[in-house]
């Protein structure tokens, strides 16, 4: 009887050992995947705004461009690897989106930029990482 017992205790133990090892691992897991798609959105931020620099280097060879612009863009740049957080990163998304918005306008509104073929591909690749 006293084997029984010790045998029953045993299987609620090792039940429970194996379901706390479990669950600490999903969470473990989840973690990870929530780590992991924090990291793509900044890879995908980052390469907006260097996207964002180098279209503005384009523009900028055209003409005089608002150095409130340049400097956001490197703010932004520099924040996005800073980031820990998924609000922060919802706020920089939000901004660069603003800043390449503004930026679009920019172009569209000179002619001779539409035409360049560098201020061409630029636009289409920024066009792409958006969708």
């Amino acid at each position: 009887m006293k084997f029984l017992v010790f045998f029953v205790f045993f299987l609620l133990l090792a039940g429970a050992f194996l379901y706390t090892v479990s669950t600490y691992n999903r969470f473990q897991q989840l973690k990870n995947g929530a780590e992991a798609t924090l990291n793509q959105i900044r890879v995908a931020l980052k390469k907006r705004l260097d996207l964002l620099n180098e279209l503005l280097e384009a523009v900028k060879s055209y003409g005089k461009f608002e150095k409130e612009t340049l400097e956001e863009i490197a703010r932004l740049r520099s924040s996005v690897l800073k980031s820990s957080s998924p609000a922060e990163i919802g706020k920089l998304e939000a901004e660069s989106r603003t800043v390449l918005g503004n930026l679009l306008l920019t172009v569209e509104s000179y002619p001779e930029l539409k035409t360049s073929s560098l201020v061409k591909e630029l636009t289409q690749a920024a066009k792409e990482v958006e969708e």
